[in-house]
């Protein structure tokens, strides 16, 4: 977790793959296609066991690299559309089967290295 405030109890979580797993299927909310998606803040425990969240994307066509390319090369902030949604938590630990969880600085330090437990 980075940016950690303890006013807010806020964290950011990043992740880079996820087993063959789409994040997207696990939340319910129609998504436009071909977005690019930014980033998901889950603010809230629901009744019926999902996490209520907030979906943010920037609304440019995620598939057409010279589109992202040219955003980027024309703007120093990426403005995010924000949508309300829930996310299924419960199946996506289910469908993962296991989740890892790499601390930032171990992240950083291993990029070029594999990890493996003693015996």
């Amino acid at each position: 977790m980075t940016n950690y405030s303890e006013e807010g109890k806020t964290g950011v979580v990043e992740l880079s793959g996820f087993g063959g797993l789409n994040m997207l299927d696990f939340i319910d909310v129609d998504i436009p296609e071909n977005i690019w998606p930014a980033k998901i803040r889950i603010y809230d425990i629901k009744k019926n066991g999902h996490v209520a969240a907030k979906f943010h994307y920037i609304d440019i066509d995620g598939t057409d690299s010279q589109a992202v390319n040219d955003l980027l090369e024309r703007n120093t902030e990426l403005p995010l559309t924000e949508i309300d949604c829930e996310i299924d938590i419960m199946k996506l630990l289910a469908e993962a089967g296991k989740l890892d969880v790499i601390f930032p600085n171990t992240a950083r330090l291993t990029r070029n290295h594999t990890m493996s437990v003693r015996g």
